[in-house]
């Protein structure tokens, strides 16, 4: 079984004041880059499985651009029938349940199994 790894991508991180044209922190664009980098080297290789092992996003509440960037990218692995296990990491983990925990969104796609919540 061929498994590819990552962990650690922090969407939505941003650092230092540079910023785009579009007043985008640059520092948070290099992440997406990064990340739709590693997915392409994904769809080329076809592994058997893609697993990120926490902290997919920067924060318990990412921004829309992180949401969005993330569903774009896992979807086109999920399009390729690659299955995706995401383990949520201790900076997208809420310390109360009430909070909720952003992974519910990938419950509802294909090839997508996120663990978070003791699940």
């Amino acid at each position: 079984m061929r498994i590819l790894h990552c962990a650690d991508t922090h969407l939505g991180y941003s650092a230092y004041r540079k910023v785009t044209a579009e007043g985008v922190n640059q520092r948070e664009i290099d992440i997406y880059d990064a990340f739709s980098q590693f997915v392409d080297y994904a769809v080329k290789t076809k592994p058997d499985l893609v697993l990120h092992a926490g902290d997919l996003f920067d924060s318990v509440r990412p921004t829309n651009r992180a949401i969005t960037v993330a569903i774009q990218q896992i979807l086109r692995l999920s399009q390729e029938n690659i299955p995706f296990i995401v383990i949520s990491g201790n900076h997208e983990t809420p310390k109360l349940k009430e909070t909720g925990n952003i992974f519910t969104i990938f419950e509802h796609l294909d090839h997508v199994y996120p663990i978070y919540n003791n699940r």
